[in-house]
């Protein structure tokens, strides 16, 4: 179950909510400017409360608004903030933005984007100007047919492709994160090699998550975690030998034998909670309180959720040395391919995370 919420929701607006997700060991916050985005990636897990936005005209959220919680999140001693959306490049006062929370004294400024609007000549050079520190692109296939299809935006993977190479003209280090999309198995290789080639400070992968458009559309867009295993061993062979951090997020150890130190929640700071500052929504209007996964949870009960993220463990996993510390695998997915895939790892039980980690990956 997600955190409770601190106010009341207001029924009549879909927009999103500025949050910050305190970390034990960082200053960190986050803040979505809306739900407009440029792209329309299938997997979206934002899908509902876009179109829903759209549906009443409110897709972004208003400037003042914005400043206002960009404020209070300084004023809290917080020196890192995240852009989110939806996509925050689409905004016109953006700039002015970036601007704003580099004037109130955040050290860090970090964007995610889908990366199209950073191909316009001269963008991210103003971006950087205004303050920005850090920049993470979506990047979905090695190709246009793959990128392109998944997020059913032609050009696109042109367009970041063009980002990347402005970057690495300007000698800036980014950040590059996917989804383990079903359409991706054949090219996942190819597209380790063209990471490997382009050299992100970090390469995020995260399997789906069951909500928005991937739980519409969970057949053709959610691989099996079988399917996953021989493109990734063949990925992670190429990941060898680069230098950057590399994670897969999502993944639960035992389908990560051998390589336990790339799942992403070994990283993941302990004593996390969130924190949304403006109006709350209810649980039905979270993308992972949907139908699907509700059903999901009541019928499959051979899985418990034991984190409240709406993942589950199932009775053999008590036997896995990863279980002290594993989160285990979506509860939707247990619904609908249940336990098969997953056999505990034997040996000494594993109880504290940092003892897996490598410092190449700790470079968050």
């Amino acid at each position: 179950m997600p955190p409770t919420p601190s106010a009341t929701p207001t029924a009549q607006s879909p927009l999103p909510a500025p949050e910050a997700r305190d970390r034990q060991e960082e200053d960190r916050c986050e803040i979505n400017l809306g739900w407009a985005c440029n792209n329309k990636c299938l997997f979206c897990t934002e899908q509902k409360r876009r179109e829903t936005a759209a549906e009443r005209g409110q897709l972004q959220a208003p400037e003042a608004d914005l400043r206002e919680e960009i404020r209070a999140f300084a004023s809290r001693g917080k020196n890192h903030l995240t852009f989110l959306g939806g996509e925050p490049t689409l905004r016109r006062d953006f700039l002015a933005l970036v601007r704003f929370a580099r004037e109130c004294g955040f050290c860090t400024l970090f964007l995610t984007t889908n990366g199209r609007m950073a191909a316009t000549p001269g963008y991210l050079e103003r971006l950087f100007d205004a303050g920005l520190t850090d920049i993470c692109l979506s990047i979905h296939g090695p190709d246009p047919a793959t990128h392109d299809g998944v997020t059913q935006s032609p050009g696109a993977f042109h367009q970041v492709s063009a980002a990347i190479q402005r970057l690495r003209a300007l000698g800036r280090s980014f950040y590059v994160s996917s989804v383990l999309h079903r359409s991706l198995l054949p090219r996942m290789v190819d597209l380790a090699r063209f990471l490997v080639a382009v050299a992100p400070r970090r390469i995020m992968w995260a399997f789906p998550r069951p909500a928005g458009g991937t739980l519409l559309r969970w057949e053709a867009l959610v691989p099996r975690f079988t399917e996953l295993a021989e493109p990734l061993a063949r990925a992670f062979d190429l990941f060898d030998g680069f230098p950057g951090a590399v994670t897969v997020a999502h993944m639960p150890f035992c389908r990560m034998a051998g390589r336990e130190a790339f799942v992403d929640e070994v990283y993941w700071q302990p004593g996390r909670r969130c924190i949304r500052a403006r109006a709350m929504r209810d649980r039905d209007d979270s993308p992972d309180a949907s139908a699907g996964e509700a059903a999901a949870v009541s019928a499959f009960n051979e899985v418990f959720d034991r984190f409240g993220n709406g993942k589950g463990q199932f009775p053999a996993c008590a036997a896995c040395r990863f279980n002290p510390v594993c989160e285990g695998v979506w509860v939707a997915y247990a619904f609908h391919h249940g336990h098969a895939e997953f056999t505990p790892v034997i040996g000494p039980p594993v109880t504290d995370v940092r003892s897996l980690r490598i410092p190449r990956n700790e470079q968050r």
